[in-house]
C-alpha cells in the first residue's frame, strides 16, 4: 500500500496517532513539499482535538464550527487543500451525520435542524460525497421541500453525477434543479458552494463576460443555464407555474420604463430569464405559437446579439421547426 493510501486509511479509521506518523515519515522524506508540511499539520491539529469527536452533545454545529476554525487557520498558513485535508473533513461529516441519525431516530428532526443539515450537505458536496449528500439532502427536503438552496445542492449535485458517469441524464436533471431555483430565489445561490466543475466552468465564462463583476454574475446565471436548457425535455411546469411566471413578465414588462437605471440589468435579465423558461416549455410541453412569436420579438428589441444566438439554439431543436 502506497504511503498516501495508507495515510487516507487510518483517517478513514479515525485512527489520527497512527495518520499523523505516515504523515510525518513522508514529510521527512521531502521536508520543503507543501503539500505534506499540511498534511503533517492537519494530522496533528486533529489529533490533538479527537476528544471533539467523542463528546456527541456537541456533535452537531460544534464540529462544523470547529471545521471552520481549522480552515482559517490553513488559508493564514497558506497550505493547500489536499485529499488527506478532505478525508479528515469527510470523516467529522460521517461523525456528524451519525450522531444527527440518531437523535432522530429518538426524537426526530426538527425544522430548526434544517440550516445544520444544509452545512451538512454542502460538506459532503465538497468532498465530492455523492451518496452521503443525497441522503442528508432528502431529510431537509422533508423539513422544507421548496426551499431554493435544496433545488441548487440538486443541481449541483447532479452536474457532478454527469461528471462521474458520463450519464447525460444528470445533465438534465440538473439544468432543471436550477431553472427551479431560480424561480424561487435567484438571490439566494452562493457561487461559493457549487462543487460541480460543468457549474465552475459557466461562471468562470461569465465571470470573463464581465470582468469578474459579481453582481453582474448574479444576474446573468439564470438566463445562460435556461440558454443552456432549451434544446433538453427538463421537467415541465404544470399551468398554474407557467400563469405565474406570465404574471412575473407582465409585471416586470410594465415596470421596466420607470426602473431606475441603476436596477435596470437586474430587471432585464430576470424578464429574459422568465421568457426563455416560457419559451422552453412552448417549445417542449405545450403549444402557443404566437405566444413564442411575441417573446422572441421581445428578446429581439432587449437582447439584439443575444437573439441571433438564441436562434442558433432554436435550429437545432426539432420542436421548433415552425418557428
Amino acid at each position: 500500500m502506497r504511503d498516501e493510501d495508507t495515510l487516507l486509511y487510518h483517517i478513514e479509521k479515525g485512527e489520527f496517532f497512527e495518520a499523523s506518523e505516515v504523515a510525518g515519515s513522508i514529510l521527512e522524506e521531502s521536508p520543503d513539499e507543501l503539500e505534506y508540511i499540511a498534511n503533517f499539520f492537519a494530522t496533528k491539529y486533529w489529533l490533538n482535538r479527537e476528544k471533539f469527536f467523542r463528546e456527541e452533545k456537541k456533535n452537531y454545529d460544534f464540529l462544523l464550527k470547529e471545521w471552520k476554525k481549522f480552515e482559517s487557520v490553513l488559508t493564514e498558513k497558506g497550505y493547500p487543500t489536499t485529499k488527506v485535508i478532505n478525508q479528515i473533513k469527510r470523516y467529522l461529516l460521517l461523525k456528524v451525520k451519525s450522531n444527527l441519525e440518531n437523535r432522530q431516530h429518538k426524537e426526530g428532526i426538527e425544522e430548526h435542524d434544517f440550516p445544520l443539515l444544509l452545512e451538512i450537505a454542502k460538506g459532503f458536496l465538497s468532498v465530492h460525497d455523492v451518496s452521503n449528500t443525497k441522503e442528508i439532502l432528502q431529510i431537509a427536503k422533508l423539513i422544507q421541500p421548496f426551499h431554493p438552496q435544496i433545488f441548487f445542492l440538486y443541481g449541483d449535485l447532479n452536474f457532478m453525477e454527469m461528471e462521474r458517469t458520463g450519464n447525460f441524464e444528470y445533465f438534465s436533471y440538473a439544468l432543471s434543479f436550477f431553472r427551479d431555483g431560480f424561480l424561487l430565489s435567484p438571490d439566494t445561490l452562493d457561487f461559493k458552494e457549487l462543487q460541480s466543475e460543468t457549474i465552475k466552468k459557466i461562471i468562470r465564462e461569465l465571470q470573463f463576460l464581465y470582468d469578474k463583476n459579481t453582481e453582474k454574475v448574479h444576474y446573468w446565471l439564470p438566463v445562460s443555464i435556461m440558454m443552456k436548457a432549451l434544446p433538453y425535455n427538463i421537467r415541465k411546469l404544470e399551468l398554474d407555474e407557467i400563469f405565474n411566471i406570465e404574471d412575473e413578465v407582465s409585471r416586470l414588462e410594465q415596470e421596466l420604463p420607470y426602473v431606475n437605471v441603476k436596477y435596470r440589468e437586474k430587471t432585464l435579465s430576470r424578464l429574459l430569464f422568465f421568457y426563455l423558461v416560457i419559451l422552453h416549455s412552448l417549445l417542449h410541453h405545450y403549444s402557443d405559437n404566437d405566444r413564442v412569436q411575441e417573446i422572441l420579438s421581445q428578446i429581439q428589441e432587449y437582447f439584439p446579439q443575444l437573439y441571433l444566438e438564441l436562434l442558433k439554439i432554436l435550429d437545432k431543436i426539432p420542436s421548433s421547426d415552425t418557428i
